[in-house]
């Protein structure tokens, strides 16, 4: 049984590569989604969010435009803003695990923040995917609402790709074809059973 790590840089192809393992039937935990997930429905972030940052929630309800637009501006704070969210996040997570383990024999975490998040830690294999710096950039400033300010401040809070790759078990480049990251993808798979 293994979990299994993706990350890299924003516009890398962690989605990408994610949806390759779902189709191959690996159950995949995707931490951006889990927070909006909890930031609609779990009522006990929802009340911490209102106690801390009350100007962000309107009728029971984390507006996450205002949230954003705050922390771009700097009114709030990117750590509290993670006191808040990490432990709802992380109980969700080892709960994904517990059950996936169990079912499947293999898990995957597609955490953008792995290793700045500390996430590392509950990973056998970790996977960085990683792509040319212009096709990054190209790939998310196509994003609606993108902006340069907007990236910048993203790639600022991501460790350096080759700090992660230095971490890495595995490497996959995505600047060539879909074909190619996918043939990449299913040896790695081969050589995780394979360990086992």
């Amino acid at each position: 049984m293994s979990v299994i790590g993706i990350t890299g840089a924003i516009g890398a192809g962690k989605s990408t590569l994610s949806d390759m393992l779902k189709k191959k039937g690996f159950p995949v935990f995707d931490a951006d989604a889990q927070v909006h997930f909890l930031m609609e429905n779990d009522f006990e972030m929802i009340k911490e969010f209102q106690r801390v940052f009350p100007d962000c929630v309107e009728n029971n309800r984390i507006n996450r435009r205002i949230l954003a637009l705050k922390t771009a501006q700097g009114l709030i704070d990117v750590h509290s803003l993670e006191n808040i969210i990490y432990p709802f996040l992380i109980k969700l997570r080892d709960e994904f695990i517990r059950v996936n383990l169990t079912l499947y024999g293999d898990v995957v975490l597609d955490v953008p923040l792995l290793f700045e998040s500390g996430w590392d830690e509950v990973c056998d294999k970790i996977i960085v995917v990683y792509a040319l710096p212009e096709i990054l950039k190209r790939r998310v400033m196509a994003r609606p609402d993108m902006t340069a300010e907007k990236y910048e401040k993203l790639t600022a809070r991501q460790t350096g790709i080759d700090e992660k790759m230095k971490k890495a078990d595995y490497l996959i480049d995505t600047s060539e074809s879909l074909e190619e990251t996918e043939n990449r993808l299913e040896k790695i798979i081969k050589e995780i059973s394979c360990a086992k």
